[in-house]
């Protein structure tokens, strides 16, 4: 197959599983209290726009994937910002602060992030998904509202994110 068929092909199908993997409409956030890199404890509802959906992206500093897709994620995040999506970032690199810090640095990430350790983190991503969580990185979509709508282990395009995010805004009109 073309590079470019191939490349057509995956987005259908990581589509296609984000809508698969859509949140019962019942699904509310937990708490979601996690701390700031300077300490300072934040719930996950406190970054979640009135006029905007919010992608929590879960990471882990040392996630191989994690690393290749950073600057992807923030490049969404600089182009959405003033639409439709923010990003917050949630690593799970507990105590790691530094490594944290590290990760954000060298990739430039514009979005804000919390850090918590990793069972904390895993608790919060099965309160709000229904599912277990599975690893780094994994995403859950929230609506305006602060309604989870969607949740997905592993890496997703943003362009996946932005039409996912444009269909649900058209159908809840």
């Amino acid at each position: 197959m073309t590079r470019s068929l191939n490349r057509l092909l995956n987005r259908h199908l990581v589509a296609a599983v984000l809508a698969l993997a859509a949140l019962p409409a019942f699904a509310q956030p937990s708490p979601g209290t996690f701390q700031t890199f300077d300490g300072e404890s934040k719930s996950v509802s406190d970054y979640i726009p009135s006029d905007q959906w919010l992608v929590l992206m879960v990471w882990a500093s040392g996630c191989h994937v994690c690393n290749m897709e950073a600057e992807a994620y923030a490049h969404l995040h600089e182009n959405q910002k003033d639409k439709q999506l923010r990003l917050l970032g949630l690593s799970i690199d507990g105590p790691e602060v530094a490594d944290a810090r590290e990760f954000v640095a060298r990739h430039d990430i514009p979005f804000p992030n919390l850090i918590g350790d990793t069972m904390a983190v895993a608790e919060y991503y099965q309160a709000v998904s229904g599912r277990p969580f599975q690893g780094t990185p994994s995403f859950v979509i929230f609506r305006p509202d602060g309604t989870p709508v969607a949740s997905q282990a592993g890496a997703v395009p943003g362009e996946v994110i932005v039409e996912f995010v444009a269909s649900q805004s058209a159908t809840a009109q």
